[in-house]
């Protein structure tokens, strides 16, 4: 008897107590939020990504960090978007 294909919830969210989002470089640690509740996620992270792009960063880590614990809970490498044919 064949089974009909089972539907899958996404994943829930963790909210997070206050979360500190930091730039990390070679040269040393930005911190460029901190405080505020925060979503255990990698979008969360996308509005300081954009603003690290757009101010000409173009390397290092950005993390989303549990205050409580520490932990790194969310992490997205900085680099810049190349486009389809841009010759570097």
């Amino acid at each position: 008897m064949d089974e009909a294909p089972r539907e899958t919830a996404p994943a829930p969210q963790r909210l997070l107590g206050p979360c500190r989002v930091e730039h990390r470089t070679a040269a040393g640690v930005a911190v460029l939020h901190a405080g505020g509740v925060h979503y255990a996620q990698h979008a969360t992270l996308e509005p300081y990504l954009a603003h690290l792009l757009l101010g000409g960063a173009a390397d290092g880590e950005l993390l989303l960090v549990d205050e409580a614990t520490g932990a790194v809970v969310a992490r997205r490498r900085v680099a810049p978007l190349h486009r389809r044919g841009a010759v570097a």
